[in-house]
């Protein structure tokens, strides 16, 4: 786990104590709310769990993520074993999905949750969109909305791929009535609706609390995602003469001597990295599209590596195209963290599980091509 995010966990078990409310974290000295602009699931859910159980946090952090990547894998195993007809196949999944797991697992950090919501849905999903009734169908949808808002509570945009994944597919590959897919699409909101609610007054609460007892806190308050810190932090990923910051210290280190006294991840820290983010792509375009291009190959490289033999079956027998829209569409939108911010195989790891799904998928439709001769299968 990050340095900086260990040390705001123990921040955030100190201030539920101190305060009894949750985001709010304290280092001795003054109250801090914690992270709002990104990733703050982490300490709402490891402080309680922490609290509820008395266990110190490295066993809670070993617990929380054990649970996590580990019911994600029966997820999987399950739905693998459902949508997958040859047992070669299903051999490749199995151990392609273990592979992913102990990688999430071994992280021990926010980013396992790309894996979690990816291998505990997809599989699962291609299952239930064939093979059951509406209305368990509405179930699940409902059930992945719910569960995604809860992902991306704990990783920034961790489900959105699952979403996007699964609306392509009900929109383009299943033949359904328009009247169908509004009432999936409607449950997939509700569920979303209801987790993102209460994730708010979470927030407001805090804020209030916050505003009453410590109303000049050193870290903003904002909740959007703080892209300009990334961005600016993605230009380093070539060795230049123009960015050198290489942590999130480096970062904020270089806006307080731009703006000194800037709070961390407020409006002011994102409007002057964006004015140095924008000032090298002026002057430097060159540099900015050889940086990206460097990205995109070694990206294309990771995919290659994690989908393997499910690549060159794919070749062999391509898919129903929503299928491969559905997939590659994902895919495109976990590359925007490697783009953004550098492919760093943590950062990917939603990448990567969805192009390891890719890979199975791949695999079990061209054997079963091969058996059967036919264009389609269930799939």
């Amino acid at each position: 786990m990050q340095e900086g995010r260990y040390l705001h966990l123990k921040y955030a078990i100190a201030g539920l104590e101190k305060t009894g409310t949750a985001l709010v974290g304290y280092d001795g000295r003054r109250l801090i709310p914690l992270d709002g602009s990104d990733d703050s699931g982490i300490y709402y859910v490891v402080p309680k769990l922490a609290r509820l159980l008395d266990w110190p946090l490295d066993r809670t952090l070993h617990v929380f993520f054990a649970l996590a990547v580990g019911l994600a894998v029966v997820a999987a195993l399950g739905g693998i074993f459902l949508i997958v007809r040859h047992w070669t196949a299903r051999v490749y999944g199995v151990v392609s999905i273990l592979a992913m797991a102990a990688m999430a697992y071994h992280s021990r950090d926010v980013y396992a949750t790309l894996f979690c919501v990816t291998a505990g849905l997809i599989p699962l999903f291609l299952y239930v969109s064939r093979r059951s009734s509406p209305a368990v169908f509405a179930g699940f949808e409902f059930a992945s909305g719910l569960t995604v808002v809860l992902a991306n509570f704990v990783r920034s945009l961790a489900g959105v791929p699952v979403i996007i994944f699964q609306v392509i597919w009900i929109a383009w590959g299943l033949g359904l009535s328009r009247k169908t897919k509004a009432v999936l699409f409607l449950f997939l909101f509700l569920g979303a609706a209801l987790p993102s609610l209460y994730i708010s007054y979470v927030f407001e609460r805090r804020d209030r609390f916050v505003a009453e007892h410590e109303p000049n806190p050193t870290v903003s308050l904002g909740r959007s995602h703080p892209v300009w810190h990334a961005a600016y932090l993605g230009l380093n990923y070539l060795s230049n003469g123009y960015v050198t910051a290489t942590t999130d210290k480096d970062v904020f280190d270089k806006v307080l001597e731009i703006a000194p006294g800037t709070a961390f991840l407020s409006d002011q820290y994102s409007r002057v990295l964006k004015h140095e983010v924008l000032n090298v792509v002026r002057h430097h375009p060159y540099f900015v599209v050889r940086t990206e291009f460097a990205k995109a190959g070694d990206m294309f490289l990771l995919f290659l590596l994690f989908s393997n033999i499910g690549f060159l079956a794919a070749l062999r027998a391509p898919k129903p195209k929503p299928l491969e829209l559905a997939f590659f569409g994902a895919m495109a939108f976990h590359a925007l963290y490697g783009f953004l911010l550098e492919p760093y195989y943590y950062y990917l790891l939603g990448f990567l599980t969805f192009a390891v799904l890719y890979a199975v998928v791949s695999v079990d439709y061209w054997m079963s091509r091969k058996d059967t001769g036919l264009q389609r299968i269930t799939l």
